[in-house]
């Protein structure tokens, strides 16, 4: 997607200022929280905003293509309070492109994370995934899973929903909460 998104973004610059009119653009960085890649070893970490049933597609799609032969490991929730209707759907879509699941908790607001879980899981045929209520805990297990692994298979391990929000929402109180800090964290724990 970012790639497609600049070869667009050049296209449009160079018909503007001309060929060769956007040197400073190599400096460019991408967006915090969407598709956002951390390359450790044969796995691939992505970090992104996807919180609806279309988002979830479109990034596992692109994923698949993208890392073909990998397997794919996704970690999301659904935010509380919102609506219904798109969990099981959003289930589904992550059932499709996903070779293992992890259900937690987004933002849950005022609702049960675990109501909410089990809005999700109408929507995934087949054997149940894991849940891990606490995103934090899931994050850690999500790391835990793929270091036991064997080195030679190839993963990508996506952690959707939050992307660049720095909070979690519980009960109309935000605490500070950081996807990215809690894959530093289980980098180092891990020694990746």
């Amino acid at each position: 997607h970012n790639r497609a998104n600049y070869a667009l973004a050049a296209a449009l610059a160079d018909r503007v200022l001309g060929p060769g009119g956007r040197p400073y653009w190599r400096s460019l960085n991408p967006v915090d929280g969407r598709f956002e890649c951390q390359v450790i070893g044969n796995r691939i970490l992505v970090i992104d905003f996807a919180h609806t049933p279309d988002a979830l597609e479109t990034i596992l799609t692109a994923i698949r293509s993208a890392f073909p032969g990998a397997l794919v490991l996704t970690l999301f929730g659904c935010g509380g309070d919102r609506d219904r209707t798109k969990r099981p759907l959003m289930g589904a879509a992550v059932a499709r492109h996903s070779d293992r699941i992890i259900l937690t908790s987004d933002n849950p607001r005022t609702e049960d994370p675990e109501h909410i879980i089990a809005d999700i899981l109408a929507g995934i045929p087949g054997p149940a995934p894991e849940v891990v209520v606490d995103r934090s805990e899931a994050i850690a297990h999500l790391f835990d899973l793929l270091d036991s692994r064997p080195v030679g298979e190839n993963w990508v391990a996506l952690i959707a929903g939050k992307g660049h929000e720095r909070y979690i929402d519980r009960g109309g109180h935000k605490t500070f909460f950081s996807d990215q800090d809690e894959v530093e964290r289980n980098r180092r724990r891990l020694g990746w």
